[in-house]
């Protein structure tokens, strides 16, 4: 018990709202007049960036994300800018999310509901075989819940670091492709920027499930 108190204490607080969160890593500058053994050798902070805008930067820790609880780091790439790799977390309304599943024949199609009594957000078609496990959907609901008003959505065709998942979005559905399998989704929420991120932030789980 002990243990859990301490772990959460300093840790990251995650903005609400806030789906996914692309991470870079900065070193640290070399300390001026260091020798022999220059205390910021090997060592580095992260700058967190609400996806997709990479002009605000919030500054954090390594030590901030390792305390803060259901917080999971992503796969990590290099690219031009250094090291990234994407960060998610365990939304606490999840717990009371709702998928409901058809067989259609060809595939399984998912409605996503925050609650049981809450309005439907989303229908997610797998085409073929089913691509999605069942609490990568609750988040999904979890966070298309979440979605606060702003700019009008921006569907990737890429993501850095996840390869094999490709997106399109075309007549009020978006697409999802991950290596074989094909998912489209269908919107009953507005198609904000905060949508657009809860699907990223699915595809980061799915990745890190495979």
């Amino acid at each position: 018990m002990q243990a859990r108190v301490l772990a959460r204490e300093n840790g990251l607080e995650w903005p609400p709202g806030v789906a996914v969160f692309l991470a870079r890593v900065r070193p640290l500058l070399p300390t001026p007049g260091a020798l022999w053994v220059d205390p910021a050798a090997g060592r580095s902070t992260l700058d967190l960036y609400v996806w997709p805008d990479e002009r605000t930067a919030t500054p954090a820790t390594w030590q901030e994300v390792r305390r803060a609880p259901g917080v999971h780091v992503g796969w990590a790439w290099h690219d031009d800018d250094g090291q990234a790799f994407w960060l998610t977390r365990d939304n606490p309304a999840a717990a009371t999310a709702v998928v409901r599943e058809t067989w259609l024949g060809t595939g399984t199609r998912h409605a996503v509901y925050e609650t049981p009594e809450g309005p439907r957000l989303a229908l997610v078609h797998c085409h073929g075989p089913c691509n999605h496990d069942a609490d990568h959907l609750r988040h999904l609901a979890a966070d298309l819940a979440a979605c606060s008003p702003g700019p009008a959505a921006v569907f990737p065709d890429r993501l850095p670091g996840l390869h094999g998942i490709a997106f399109t979005y075309e007549e009020g559905r978006s697409a999802l492709r991950r290596n074989d399998h094909l998912t489209t989704v269908s919107w009953d929420v507005p198609l904000r920027r905060s949508t657009a991120a809860a699907l990223v932030a699915h595809a980061v789980r799915m990745a890190a499930a495979a």
